[in-house]
């Protein structure tokens, strides 16, 4: 399926940075391999990358891009993020590729907690968790084209795992007191989309969205068993990712 789009948006007033950006490279033998149960506390799936399987021998060395975002549906909280990306030599064109991301809230959010509860109640957590990571995915485009892009063009391949499973789980620390989203990729297959971006009087527009995801996915109803970390209240099921890309 190939998408098209034209769309203009200004970042200012959806996301907003509260520290810096930090940025940290590993090399292929440093990757994370163990992410399948096991009760981990910290999320497994940073450094678990599709992407080098899908361009091998075309990509640099992945870097780790750490940084602090607000969603639009919860003014005035913080949420940390942390996603690996990579740029890759495509023919004559350089794209960047951006691997799966972990996020948690970094300062109380009741409104995110009350969401949380209300679709544990009303028995739509899978749904909300693919709106809620829709949107992190939106965040992190833009704090990429934002802060990181140096070019007036940006193509950005977005390589995830196809199927994802999010523990939801409880803590109390710091600031912040609620619900960490823990991510666990939960069987085979990787995503496939890319869009394309120009910057036109300083704002991006999106040209063009490419979705090549349905070839190389894989049946998320045949899932790896993920073991939730201690303190998980719930869990969604294992779900299928791609379509959180399709913002």
């Amino acid at each position: 399926m190939i998408l098209m789009v034209a769309l203009v948006y200004s970042c200012s007033e959806e996301v907003q940075e509260s520290t810096a950006t930090t940025e940290e490279s590993i090399s292929n033998d440093q990757r994370y391999e163990g992410n399948r149960g096991g009760g981990e506390t910290d999320d497994p799936v940073i450094g678990v990358s599709c992407i080098h399987n899908l361009f091998p021998g075309l990509c640099g060395v992945e870097t780790i891009l750490v940084a602090n975002i607000t969603l639009p549906q919860y003014p005035g909280c913080t949420f940390t993020f942390q996603m690996t990306y990579v740029k890759c030599t495509v023919g004559a064109i350089v794209e960047t590729h951006f691997g799966d991301f972990t996020v948690q809230p970094t300062t109380n959010c009741p409104q995110y907690v009350a969401d949380v509860n209300n679709a544990i109640a009303t028995n739509t957590l899978d749904a909300f968790a693919q709106d809620f990571n829709k949107s992190v995915w939106k965040a992190i485009t833009e704090h990429y084209l934002n802060v990181i892009a140096t070019t007036p063009t940006a193509i950005i391949g977005y390589n995830p795992h196809s199927c994802m499973k999010t523990c939801f789980q409880m803590v109390n620390r710091g600031d912040y007191s609620g619900y960490i989203p823990r991510r666990y990729t939960c069987a085979y297959g990787c995503c496939k989309i890319k869009r394309n971006y120009q910057k036109v009087n300083n704002e991006w527009v999106l040209v063009s969205i490419v979705d090549e995801s349905s070839t190389i996915t894989t049946n998320c109803q045949d899932p790896v068993v993920i073991v939730c970390p201690a303190g998980t209240t719930i869990s969604t099921n294992c779900m299928p990712s791609c379509d959180e890309l399709l913002f």
